[in-house]
């Protein structure tokens, strides 16, 4: 007969304690114990899967920017070996200045680890949406120390005392003296999201850059130098650039934020230029070619400087103040 034994003493015969039980019960608890230790071999086996997962195929992390100039900025300082996706939320040819976003991107913003815009004052389209998305957020205009400049009324610059609007210009990427602080802000901002290695690569990115835009400033003030011939603009949209390289504009056919001009106005243009010669006229993406030629002929050249980056899409800083260089340089030995 078997017992059972406790620090030498016999607590109970076994054949008693089996009896003390129905079956059922017994078959029942039999079956429970082995279920859950099935259950949790499952779960441990299911856990460490997951982990395997996540240490080989982590989820990558995701930046998106406001305007395609914005996500230029990212693509340059972003670990190159990283998964990091950037996401551009206006799509090309949108209307930068009364833009209103979608349904689907609300989506998009709400899976971004990071969102970065030019900030409320000049996208207020955004600024709701940006609290309700709850998502961390970078804005360009909350940078201490940036320059804010005013958009100025569409004349001839210097003619008449072309004055100053209210309204924030809000072309602040086009400022190669402010791009500098401006990147320094925004890898402070993408340092948490990333690893030690990839702190290390936006830091060598970000230096990498910031030599290139030295350089690049020098070039661009070459231009105004050699040439103080000024040019003119479809859209007032290169204020900031204008005053970091000493570049002479003559005057915009419209502000940042106009669409339609009247033609009384073109007509005063045409006759305030009559005895201006101008290096070329600079339209964008969206100008009306033939209507600019109407106004102030075909002699002067029109040089496409599309500012938005239309089309450029996935480009890096490099891309676009390459092509942007390439068109000044097309105006200026036109």
């Amino acid at each position: 007969m078997y017992h059972f034994f406790y620090q030498g003493h016999v607590i109970l015969p076994i054949y008693k304690l089996f009896s003390m039980l129905s079956f059922p019960y017994l078959l029942l608890s039999i079956i429970v114990v082995m279920f859950s230790l099935n259950a949790r071999e499952s779960a441990a086996i299911e856990f460490d899967s997951e982990r395997q997962v996540e240490a080989t195929n982590p989820r990558p992390i995701r930046l998106v920017a406001s305007i395609q100039p914005l996500a230029t900025w990212l693509r340059t300082l972003a670990p190159k070996q990283a998964d990091w996706e950037i996401v551009t939320l206006m799509p090309p040819g949108a209307d930068f200045h009364h833009f209103a976003m979608k349904p689907s991107s609300f989506q998009i913003l709400k899976q971004a680890d990071l969102f970065v815009w030019l900030g409320p004052d000049v996208q207020p389209s955004f600024s709701r949406l940006v609290n309700s998305a709850g998502v961390m957020h970078w804005s360009v205009f909350d940078v201490p120390g940036v320059s804010r400049l005013t958009l100025r009324e569409p004349a001839v610059h210097g003619h008449h005392n072309s004055k100053k609007l209210d309204w924030l210009d809000p072309h602040v990427w086009m400022s190669v003296g402010q791009l500098p602080a401006l990147l320094d802000a925004l890898s402070d901002e993408l340092k948490p999201l990333a690893t030690q290695a990839q702190k290390a690569d936006i830091a060598k990115n970000l230096e990498e850059a910031k030599g290139y835009l030295d350089s690049l400033r020098v070039r661009l003030a070459s231009f105004g130098q050699a040439s103080k011939q000024p040019f003119f603009t479809d859209h007032d949209e290169i204020q900031y650039l204008e005053q970091d390289v000493g570049l002479v504009s003559g005057g915009a056919i419209v502000s940042g934020a106009d669409h339609v001009v009247s033609a009384r106005h073109l007509f005063k243009l045409r006759k305030d230029l009559e005895h201006t010669a101008l290096a070329c006229i600079f339209t964008n993406a969206a100008s009306n070619k033939q209507a600019i030629e109407n106004v102030f002929g075909v002699d002067t050249p029109l040089v496409e400087l599309d500012v938005l980056g239309v089309r450029l899409q996935a480009a890096n800083l490099y891309d676009f103040w390459g092509y942007i260089e390439t068109q000044l340089r097309r105006c200026y030995s036109s």
